[in-house]
């Protein structure tokens, strides 16, 4: 418990989970403050509901009025961005960590058809916010016959 999972899809794109609800909830208001977005008790509902963070904060409030079947489909088009010039990645890790603690682990999640330049950026990102004792996650292949 208290881990904040990155989750790197095939494409690239960025997702992200912190386990513990009121972390959650707290770490999304931080967010409503940089940003001068206020999130009604309705949209805050539907991003508790939410498994995982992933939507620019320019859409967010557009994201979460829409039907939880809608969000489901929708949030795959998406993605937390992490460029220079919008690095919103980095708040949402710096503000998980401000509300999860020290004891807060870090996960990176990729299966093998992530292409390992998407994982080091990931990476490279968390060292520069001198992130640097993290897990990383992999889909185990089976075990070779004869071993």
């Amino acid at each position: 418990s208290n881990v904040l999972t990155i989750l790197i899809d095939p494409n690239g794109k960025i997702f992200m989970n912190i386990d513990r609800p009121e972390n959650k909830r707290a770490v999304l208001e931080l967010m409503g403050q940089d940003y001068g977005i206020t999130f009604n008790n309705e949209e805050i509902r539907s991003f508790m509901e939410q498994t995982h963070i992933g939507v620019p904060m320019n859409q967010i409030k557009n994201f979460l009025n829409l039907p939880l079947s809608d969000q489901d489909s929708e949030i795959k088009n998406f993605g937390v961005p992490i460029d220079s010039a919008n690095n919103q990645f980095a708040r949402w890790v710096k503000h998980a960590r401000e509300i999860g603690g020290d004891n807060m682990g870090i996960a990176i999640k990729a299966d093998q058809s992530t292409a390992y330049p998407h994982v080091d950026a990931v990476m490279k990102a968390l060292v520069k916010m001198k992130e640097n004792r993290y897990s990383l996650i992999t889909a185990l292949r089976g075990m070779p016959e004869g071993l």
